[in-house]
């Protein structure tokens, strides 16, 4: 399929595939405009193009922003007349060449089969990278074959007999509980392979929903496979209990506000003198309500769990989800990373076993921190859909600030690139 396509950037200056590797196209400039071609180290990381694949050369091209280069929108066209969108970059040579000289080799060209590439020419250099691997965004998704049980947030959930479920994760993303109109192109897919990096890692603590069987086995024409591939689970069908299992292992978030108001979070009495982002002296259990879409999660104490679901089965719950995110930050930690907190899910099966469910420790159930950013007293910057809120936080509707209701305004896609690649990093970081 794309052995043909073409793309036409700015300058003039035409882009073709110049390689396959692995299925994943590798992108060379053509044309008369540029004739003396020079090429470099590239790498395309969830929309987002970086010049080179060590992390000292990121953070170099990050520092300079709009200084060292911009980027510009432009449309791959396909033999089969599929159109996708990609991006062309301007990088001034001099810059470019401070990312590469040091690190840049071939073998950079096939790591983890993305597509790597960056042409130098003139006063600029141009860089078009389109990485076919990578599917359309799925902003919800449409399967006729199987009964829709549910369409929250982020998922849907189709019910596969009588005893499984088939879960999507979508490529949509909200904030401050409301569905952004603009999906964030490869977040259900990845955020699927964390869920499953992390079920792996912690077996052996608690059963969880996985079947083990291939979610493609659920459907069975191409369109409705297209929407299941990379970003499903094919699960066991579950009892939910109706409270979450959030374990903090620093002070943040709802807990910092309710912590300087009473010195406690969820009945929890935590020492005094506590920051901002402070590390607490043992990860503590501060379980909340499900919430209905469009809601708020409302946090609860662990008296009050007892009573909805029974002592017995809370203590179990508790004892196990902080099991679960001493396991999980023990290792994050190892790569750089901090689980501030996070939020299980749990549920009973047929027989009345504890079990595991949803997503597990992913960047939108969980707040992740870079280990190198992180102080004390401040919020560090986290592995998620952070550049949103931000940017959400001085947004405007009709001159006034948004009011954090639906509907939300128009993402820039600077800010769905930006959120795509926080994403993609937190996973690779993870899995290196």
């Amino acid at each position: 399929m794309w052995a043909d396509i073409m793309e036409r950037v700015c300058g003039g200056s035409h882009v073709a595939v110049d390689a396959v590797l692995e299925g994943h196209a590798r992108f060379a400039v053509r044309g008369e405009d540029y004739p003396g071609m020079v090429t470099a180290a590239g790498a395309l990381l969830a929309g987002r193009l970086y010049l080179d694949v060590s992390e000292q050369a990121l953070q170099r091209l990050d520092a300079f922003e709009g200084e060292a280069y911009e980027r510009v929108a432009v449309q791959v066209q396909a033999a089969d007349g599929a159109s996708l969108d990609a991006w062309a970059y301007r990088v001034r040579p001099e810059f470019a060449y401070q990312l590469t000289s040091d690190t840049w080799s071939p073998e950079h060209f096939e790591l983890e089969g993305k597509a790597r590439f960056l042409a130098l020419y003139g006063g600029f250099s141009q860089a078009a990278v389109y990485n076919p691997g990578m599917t359309a965004a799925l902003l919800e998704s449409t399967l006729t074959s199987l009964p829709l049980i549910a369409r929250g947030k982020v998922r849907e959930n189709y019910a596969v007999g009588a005893d499984r479920i088939l879960m999507i994760a979508s490529d949509r993303l909200s904030a401050f509980d409301v569905i952004m109109g603009e999906p964030i192109p490869g977040k259900g897919a990845l955020l699927t392979q964390m869920a499953l990096f992390w079920f792996d890692k912690l077996a052996g603590i608690v059963p969880n929903h996985l079947t083990g069987d291939d979610p493609l086995s659920a459907v069975s024409s191409e369109a409705e496979k297209a929407q299941v591939r990379d970003r499903a689970m094919l699960v066991k069908r579950l009892k939910p209990l109706p409270v979450e299992a959030v374990v903090r292992g620093y002070l943040a978030g709802s807990g910092w506000a309710e912590y300087q108001k009473s010195g406690e979070v969820c009945g929890v009495k935590l020492p005094a003198g506590l920051q901002n982002a402070s590390k607490l002296p043992a990860p503590i259990f501060t379980p909340a309500t499900k919430a209905e879409m469009g809601d708020h999660d409302e946090n609860i104490s662990f008296d009050r769990m007892a009573e909805i679901i029974g002592l017995d089965l809370a203590t179990r719950v508790r004892d196990i989800a902080i099991q679960l995110y001493q396991r999980a930050a023990d290792y994050a930690l190892t790569k750089g990373i901090i689980i501030a907190d996070t939020k299980f899910e749990f549920g009973l099966d047929a027989d009345g076993t504890l079990t595991l469910m949803d997503e597990v420790l992913t960047p939108d159930s969980s707040r992740y921190w870079p280990v190198e950013s992180y102080a004390e007293g401040s919020n560090p910057p986290s592995y998620d859909k952070q550049f949103v809120r931000d940017w959400l936080e001085q947004a405007t509707v009709d001159g006034k600030p948004w009011g954090k209701t639906a509907p939300a305004p128009r993402l820039p896609d600077e800010v769905i690139a930006r959120t795509s690649a926080k994403y993609q990093e937190a996973l690779e970081r993870l899995t290196r």
